[in-house]
């Protein structure tokens, strides 16, 4: 994360990150505090019978030692996982490196050996679109297979883009527009004048080309990045520390959070289209500070909207502190969301978007920190990436795959 970026695959909350409200160069969570169940939820039921089959863990991938992963899509028959490899932490994120892996059967997996990047550089986002693939970061980065990569803007410091860097975090395909959204620490080529980490909002028919929006009435992004875009109904809808976000044209935002009284007070990883209209995921904050802990606890963050405007909190069994869902894919039958869970992986499945339930497969169990951060359908099978933090600035990524239909 340079310049005060906190990744979006790590929006862990409070007890179970280590991501902060101020930057740093790891985007690794945190070994979670062992949590306790509530006595006043459900006892969890098992999954909706034929959605999902059995998790198995992959032996390690010794090719992703040191690369924390950020997205995963599947394209033309193979898997891409961007990211970067983290390097030095001592050096503030300047020796932080894009990074792209590629597999076309999920098990194996091989770098991009030619991909352009230099120190400081970061991918956040990976979308279809342009040539083929466009990713997005401390630049933007094209590929019409996604085994050749060709940048295409670099936001670096010193590169002349920016006065002193910046990063886009979200990525997205409106109509016949790329729209990335992110921070800069000064003005790309607007002349205003703005505190720090103004935001940035930018556009491009291709991926090459790229334009800077007037972004300086989407203010609620200054110092708080977006963590989740989606494309519904002829909107944007953004999410970020703040809240939901809409804009019908990437320059004017509306504040969205009808239905929840009580504020989002959650963090959304993620937002995609589904039967219910919207389903978000993410984590939510409990204060606990009046209790005996004294302190803050994360569970797991669910909602659903049929319009982007009126949101609802869906309901989730059996919870447990310090877990949460970073990610979330459709599948026939219904949805799974990954993350952390209490001991190990975080998988919670739902045939609506509305009542959510945590796996009980035995394999996702006692395994300790991995958390599960990016999920796919790839074929008949969904394909998760899992990390969690080594000593200094090592990162350790597993692969965990599990057929769909309960097969």
């Amino acid at each position: 994360m340079v310049h005060g970026f906190r990744v979006a695959a790590c929006v862990a909350l409070f007890a179970i990150s280590g991501c902060a409200t101020t930057s740093s160069p790891q985007a690794s969570a945190s070994q979670p505090v062992p949590p306790s169940p509530t006595s006043s939820s459900p006892s969890p039921s098992p999954q909706p019978p034929g959605l999902l089959g059995p998790w198995t863990r992959l032996a390690r991938v010794k090719a992703f030692a040191d690369f924390v992963p950020t997205g995963l899509v599947a394209f033309h028959g193979d898997l891409v996982a961007v990211g970067y490899q983290p390097g030095d932490v001592r050096s503030g994120g300047g020796s932080l490196r894009a990074a792209i892996w590629i597999s076309s059967d999920g098990r194996t997996w091989s770098p991009v050996t030619d991909l352009p990047s230099g120190r400081g550089d970061q991918i956040q986002a990976v979308t279809a679109g342009g040539p083929g693939l466009v990713a997005v970061g401390s630049g933007a980065w094209v590929s019409a297979d996604g085994h050749h990569w060709r940048r295409t803007l670099d936001l670096r410091p010193g590169q002349g883009v920016v006065r002193s860097g910046g990063y886009l975090s979200v990525l997205a395909t409106f109509g016949h527009q790329l729209v990335a959204v992110g921070q800069t620490d000064g003005p790309i080529v607007l002349a205003a004048s703005f505190p720090h980490w103004q935001p940035a909002v930018l556009t491009s028919p291709d991926g090459s080309a790229w334009r800077e929006l007037d972004a300086s009435r989407a203010t609620f992004l200054m110092g708080d990045p977006p963590t989740a875009m989606v494309v519904f109904g002829g909107r944007l809808i953004l999410a970020n520390n703040s809240g939901i976000w809409s804009s019908p044209d990437g320059a004017s935002w509306t504040s969205e959070a009808t239905g929840l009284n009580s504020g989002l007070n959650s963090v959304l990883s993620q937002i995609i289209v589904g039967a219910p209209g919207l389903v978000a995921i993410g984590a939510r904050d409990l204060d606990r500070s009046a209790t005996s802990c004294g302190c803050h606890v994360a569970r797991p963050a669910f909602l659903t909207s049929p319009d982007g405007t009126h949101w609802a909190a869906s309901r989730a069994v059996a919870e447990v502190d310090n877990t949460g869902a970073w990610n979330a894919v459709a599948v026939p039958g219904g949805y799974v969301a990954v993350g952390q869970g209490p001991t190990g992986p975080g998988v919670w499945t739902s045939p609506d978007g509305a009542v959510w339930t945590p796996s009980l497969d035995p394999a996702l169990n006692g395994v300790g920190g991995p958390s599960m951060r990016h999920v796919v359908q790839f074929g008949a099978e969904l394909v998760a990436i899992a990390d969690y933090p080594l000593s200094g600035a090592s990162q350790r990524v597993d692969v965990w795959i599990a057929p769909l239909g309960g097969t």
